[in-house]
């Protein structure tokens, strides 16, 4: 049996960036009808990625939800057909740290591009120029935009 999708994470965090799943998946927190209760530590990642709401509806429900749904509520990033998924998952994994890096430098210009950092001046400026970034504007948070 194959995996009910492809989790594609970032290479940095290692956090889920995509959840791309076949159109046959199911998702379902079954163990809440024999009544187990799950920590708030085991909860956050779904609070984080729904919401609470959906977060108590998934798991005291304990109902399956299908790929439609879990594409509605936040689950899912995307739904493909189940044949699509078969072809897409080799693909996917022939991608190296190489590709992705030479993609980010094929399209990511450095000299293009504005960060903007909200915080307290007096604790991330230092470091800020420190990092030797480039040009630093510090903007009061009163300040009006324009």
């Amino acid at each position: 049996m194959q995996p009910l999708g492809i989790s594609v994470r970032s290479g940095v965090s290692g956090r889920r960036i995509r959840w791309i799943v076949g159109a046959s998946a199911r998702f379902g927190m079954p163990p809440a009808k024999l009544g187990l209760v799950y920590s708030a530590t085991e909860l956050r990642p779904f609070v984080d990625l729904i919401g609470t709401a959906r977060t108590k509806w998934v798991f005291f429900s304990g109902r399956l939800i299908d790929a439609p749904k879990a594409l509605q509520i936040g689950l899912a990033d995307e739904v493909l057909p189940d044949d699509e998924l078969d072809r897409y998952r080799p693909m996917i994994a022939r991608v190296s740290q190489d590709d992705v890096l030479a993609a980010a430098r094929q399209h990511i210009r450095p000299d293009d591009m504005s960060i903007v950092v909200v915080g307290d001046a007096s604790q991330v400026e230092a470091p800020l120029r420190d990092a030797g970034l480039g040009e630093l504007t510090v903007v009061p948070a009163d300040a009006s935009p324009g």
